[in-house]
């Protein structure tokens, strides 16, 4: 493959900063990265992809690489420069506490609920968007076998945007093409919604997830939950699986985001949280 881009004085300006991502417009971006493939693999790998691509698959391709200090047993370690996909990640983490350390809890409960902010306004985006966006996301999902190519659970290789849906980026190369239908559900709920809404996590000796909401929030959270719940069983529905499949694991789903739990306004979640962070220092002692 000609290096076009990947010019010595890039790679070595690369590398010397140990920059991950660089984008170089709207449509190109280069990634300093360990790829989902073997050397021996890799022309392979890329060409699956490009077919994939060509089938009508949302997944961008590969325009240029330099492999460095790779070894053919290893996952190929390089700079490579790929098409730019669109759209946005839900994978936003909790916020972490120590119990050795002092907090505004003012200013937690703020930063907890703009992220909750941020998290509802790309939940809605994707209730929003048409059935036909979910049943190409699962088609895409499952066609990428065919290809010589299986998604990557991690929500983070999963982009969303409302014009042309969701993106797969960073699937493993694997040439057994066998579809693992008891983690497909599971896997495209994570992809979805994200690993978890955000969360504010006391953590010490044990960990204790705190999840209270302002009621508005709940609301919020449950409407597009719904929607989007409704065109995932529409969806899975057309590929065959069974209603009582469908909604016994769309249940699962719903019991990760606690939503029945009791609500509390902005001031009374900083008591709540003050009151549950002392608690658990004290019950440490």
């Amino acid at each position: 493959m000609i290096c076009i881009i990947l010019t010595e004085e890039v790679i070595n300006k690369i590398i010397k900063n140990d920059i991950k991502c660089t984008y170089l417009n709207e449509h190109y971006v280069i990634l300093y990265k360990k790829m989902e493939a073997k050397d021996k693999d890799l022309e392979s790998y890329f060409n699956n992809i490009k077919l994939a691509q060509e089938s009508g698959i949302n997944i961008p391709k590969i325009i240029e690489y330099r492999l460095l200090n790779s070894s053919k047993k290893e996952r190929s370690n390089g700079i490579f420069v790929e098409e730019r996909a669109r759209g946005t990640v839900l994978n936003i983490r909790g916020l972490v506490l120590e119990e050795n350390s002092d907090y505004d809890f003012k200013k937690i409960i703020n930063e907890y609920l703009e992220r909750m902010d941020f998290y509802l306004n790309e939940l809605e985006k994707r209730a929003n968007a048409s059935q036909q966006i979910y049943n190409k996301f699962l088609n895409d999902f499952t066609s990428l076998y065919k290809f010589g190519l299986r998604p990557d659970p991690n929500s983070l290789n999963y982009l969303f945007d409302e014009d042309i849906g969701f993106t797969i980026i960073d699937p493993y190369y694997d040439e057994d093409n066998i579809i693992n239908k008891n983690n497909l559900f599971k896997y495209l709920i994570n992809d979805i919604y994200g690993v978890s809404r955000p969360t504010i996590i006391i953590k010490k000796e044990t960990v204790k997830v705190f999840y209270y909401l302002p009621e508005y929030y709940k609301k919020r959270l449950k409407k597009y939950s719904n929607i989007i719940n409704k065109k995932l069983f529409l969806a899975f529905k057309t590929f065959g699986y069974s209603e009582e499949y469908i909604l016994k694991e769309l249940a699962n789903n719903k019991m990760r985001f606690f939503t029945e739990e009791i609500s509390f306004e902005s001031e009374e979640l900083q008591n709540k949280l003050k009151e549950e962070f002392k608690s658990k220092k004290t019950s440490l002692k």
